[in-house]
């Protein structure tokens, strides 16, 4: 067992043993006998389990009637109508706008793609490659 689980078992379960499942007993009493630190971080989750131990918590008073009272008052709470399934014309009537809409849609989408715009690759003056590239270029950069 490492320190680190010990800790983490120590945090779970309380500093008291018993408390522990007995699978991890052994180990845990091994590992304290062998371990100073493991033995001061014990003593100190003792003294906060009997800080915790002192406190009575009690329950207020009428609060289990008024849990009982409101379980019982939603159990006998009438059950909602469930709504109606649309009719078929209900349905399609519905359905028209959207369609409409997406048709819409394409249509101008297809209208302004047949259309060139002005000043479109064509109307550009064209640039010969090779010419950029010559030996001769005015843009030559040194070392390059």
């Amino acid at each position: 067992m490492t320190f680190e689980e010990f800790m983490y078992y120590l945090d779970a379960y309380g500093a008291s043993f018993e408390r522990w499942p007995r699978e991890l007993r052994p180990t845990a009493e091994a590992f304290l006998a062998a371990s100073p630190a493991a033995a001061a971080a014990r003593a100190e989750t003792a003294r906060l389990d009997a800080l915790l131990d002192r406190f009575d918590i009690q329950p207020e008073r009428g609060r289990k009637a008024r849990v009982m009272a409101r379980v019982r008052a939603f159990a006998l709470r009438p059950v909602p109508e469930t709504p109606r399934r649309l009719s078929m014309s209900a349905r399609v009537g519905t359905l028209w706008p959207r369609a409409a809409a997406l048709a819409a849609v394409a249509v101008l989408g297809i209208i302004a793609g047949s259309f060139q715009l002005e000043g479109s690759e064509s109307d550009q003056p064209s640039v010969d490659v090779a010419q950029l590239h010559s030996d001769d270029s005015p843009y030559e950069v040194a070392g390059l």
